[in-house]
């Protein structure tokens, strides 16, 4: 029976989908759109009601159950949902933006001409895997969905499953996909991956895999710019996790100055802005890794002009 339920409010939301769709793309009355988008709408609650009930039920039966079959199903089923959210998902943003962008006056040729002008490739969410080093820049564009308060639970548990793969899609499709369950989801996964302690416990061992890797090097040569790429990945990573050069440069400096190769500090030694850095105790410190990392900087940026000049060199002698 509810699978019957299923199957023709799947229908009703696919019709309503493409008349959706065929009224956004034609020229008549931004009403008409308006309308058709909330007709949508409806059709999208009575498949979500029907879509709740069915997988809370194939849910607890997968849990029961000793046997995969039911498990199998509930994962396939979740999978064809997502599909119906994210038409709707999508519909829901282009009429919002078609409502947010055009004035109700507007006429019909400032509508073609706007249309026209603003095709920008599409966003996407980067995808998330569990990797504690994909977090920041995962948390740093999915923050503002979660943050959105006009953006209900719902919508964020289907944006948050679209944006995981891996184990982190594995642990926050193990609770049922209701707009209830999205914070006990979303704090789940924060916990077990975005714990700030551990990000900043990860960086300050990237710091000190490129101390091992230097040692390991020996007089093997080395890209200089490579280093300080990575270095400044790891330096900026820790400041946006609130472990900043003015409150930890005693422990950072030692690690960025042992990453280096010989020669690269040979030549800080010689410089002179080593010992052209006044103060005493931690701003001391602090002085000394500024200067560290800009003198990386010019460094790498020379090194990239004597490689240009030689490239260019040679390909103008053959």
């Amino acid at each position: 029976m509810v699978e019957k339920q299923i199957h023709v409010a799947r229908i009703a939301f696919t019709r309503a989908f493409n008349a959706f769709t065929k009224n956004l793309e034609s020229d008549c009355p931004r009403e008409e759109k308006i309308a058709a988008f909330q007709f949508l709408e409806i059709k999208m609650t009575e498949l979500d009601t029907v879509h709740s009930a069915y997988n809370q039920w194939l849910f607890f039966q997968s849990k029961l159950c000793e046997y995969q079959t039911y498990d199998n199903i509930y994962r396939s089923h979740l999978e064809l949902d997502d599909v119906y959210k994210t038409q709707y998902l999508t519909a829901k943003m282009k009429i919002a933006k078609m409502t947010t962008s055009m004035p109700e006056n507007a006429s019909r040729t400032v509508s073609t001409s706007a249309t026209k002008t603003s095709k920008f490739p599409k966003l996407e969410l980067p995808k998330f895997s569990g990797n504690i080093k994909d977090w920041l820049p995962f948390w740093s564009q999915f923050k503002e969905i979660n943050d959105d308060a006009s953006i209900s639970n719902e919508d964020k548990m289907q944006y948050l499953q679209q944006a995981l793969v891996s184990r982190a899609n594995e642990l926050v499709k193990s609770f049922p996909p209701t707009g209830e369950n999205y914070e006990k989801a979303f704090m789940s996964l924060k916990n077990r991956f975005g714990r700030d302690y551990i990000i900043v416990e990860f960086y300050v061992r990237e710091l000190l895999g490129l101390v091992l890797q230097n040692a390991l090097r020996g007089n093997k040569k080395s890209s200089l710019a490579s280093i300080y790429d990575k270095v400044e990945c790891c330096i900026r990573a820790l400041e946006t996790l609130g472990v900043t050069m003015d409150k930890c440069a005693d422990m950072l400096y030692p690690l960025v100055e042992s990453s280096l190769p010989e020669e690269v500090l040979r030549a800080w030694q010689r410089s002179g802005q080593r010992e052209a850095i006044g103060g005493n105790g931690q701003r001391e410190t602090t002085d000394r890794l500024e200067k560290l990392l800009k003198f990386l900087q010019i460094e790498v940026e020379n090194e990239e002009r004597i490689n240009m000049a030689l490239t260019g060199f040679r390909s103008s002698t053959d």
